[in-house]
């Protein structure tokens, strides 16, 4: 079971930055450049929370249990002047251990965590704008050609689009966002 948390929310938030910069340490020599953006990014994000209204950040875990997060969520709400307001993933920023490089996971087994945590993004990021983020649509960025692959596949299984439609939701492209919009 997945769950979510702020990305300010403590003892989480620096249980999570001091695992990931010793994980991105030991990438080797680049380890060092990565340590150092993970720790750019997470200031940035938890400064956006304090400061920049409608940005938003979120540490993914695997259960309550756990207290590394696996990806930090990087979200934009923006709440428009008309009936159009809607919720952008702007990044899911994966934990150093399931980078390339990182040796930690077989490449398969990287596969699979990295597929099932992208999965759950999703569906943290649906759940969002029903309940903490209200919002007509939820647009995903598909930053790299795996992505938009990733996404295409979602949109061609026909089972879950049709199911989504019975609840309200369809499933489309529009450029490199992928967007899951409300329907009533």
């Amino acid at each position: 079971m997945y769950i979510h948390r702020h990305i300010n929310a403590e003892p989480y938030s620096s249980i999570t930055l001091t695992t990931w910069i010793q994980e991105a340490k030991n990438l080797g020599d680049e380890g060092i450049f990565v340590a150092a953006e993970v720790e750019g990014r997470f200031s940035r994000l938890q400064r956006q929370q304090v400061e920049a209204n409608g940005c938003h950040a979120y540490l993914l875990f695997d259960d309550e249990e756990d207290d590394t997060a696996v990806a930090v969520l990087d979200f934009s709400h923006a709440m428009g002047h008309t009936d159009s307001s809607w919720l952008k993933l702007l990044d899911i920023n994966l934990r150093p251990s399931l980078l390339p490089d990182s040796g930690a996971f077989s490449a398969e087994e990287k596969a699979d965590i990295i597929a099932t945590v992208y999965g759950k993004a999703i569906a943290t990021a649906i759940t969002l704008i029903f309940d903490e983020h209200p919002a007509k649509e939820l647009k995903i960025y598909t930053r790299t050609h795996y992505m938009r692959g990733y996404f295409k596949f979602i949109l061609s299984y026909r089972a879950l689009s049709e199911k989504l439609i019975k609840s309200g939701l369809v499933l489309l492209m529009e450029g490199n966002w992928f967007v899951v919009r409300k329907t009533d």
